[in-house]
């Protein structure tokens, strides 16, 4: 279980106030598969070890977007030249990976918890606007994939048509008649 206690509870919060449910449409995940003793940081030795097993986790679901939780998966997944900049300061833009999908940084959900004030500016107002960004590319990407399965479906009658017009003209109007 990739996030447990109260910062799970608040990624679940997180995404449910844009309407993602993290067990339906989310696939959640940690670069570190294991907990650092003592609830120590992954050292980048421990996040490089990991990092073959997530780029693998990412391409097998290959989902559209990728929400990176805090400044470890950042650097995981962006490199370190990005995360120098700090999560404070990349968080909220998308980016994209080499494969085309959106990347949203935004704040871990523990930073969250140790600053919880809502106040404009804050950690959890940015991160509210954050989520809602992601929800936004969500629904157009929903969008984008309706209008292709339009298109797709209007294709096949194109074709269709095509073909019963040149096997008999006759049969085609009354194709398209019904």
């Amino acid at each position: 279980v990739p996030y447990v206690g109260r910062a799970g509870q608040l990624l679940d919060r997180v995404f449910a106030a844009v309407h993602l449910d993290t067990n339906r449409d989310c696939y959640v995940t940690n670069v570190a598969k294991r907990r650092p003793a003592n609830n120590r940081d992954p050292t980048a030795a421990e996040i490089a070890y990991y990092l073959g097993f997530l780029e693998e986790e990412i391409r097998l679901v290959d989902p559209a977007i990728v929400v990176l939780t805090g400044r470890h998966a950042t650097r995981a997944l962006l490199g370190a030249d990005v995360a120098k900049e700090g999560i404070s300061k990349i968080r909220g833009r998308w980016r994209r990976d080499r494969r085309g999908r959106r990347i949203m940084p935004m704040f871990h959900p523990s930073y969250l918890l140790r600053n919880p004030q809502k106040t404009p500016g804050s950690p959890k107002a940015l991160t509210w606007d954050d989520i809602r960004e992601v929800r936004r590319v969500v629904d157009e990407l929903h969008v984008a994939v309706d209008l292709c399965r339009w298109m797709a479906r209007l294709r096949q009658l194109l074709l269709a048509r095509a073909r019963a017009e040149a096997a008999d003209p006759d049969d085609a109007r009354a194709l398209l008649a019904s």
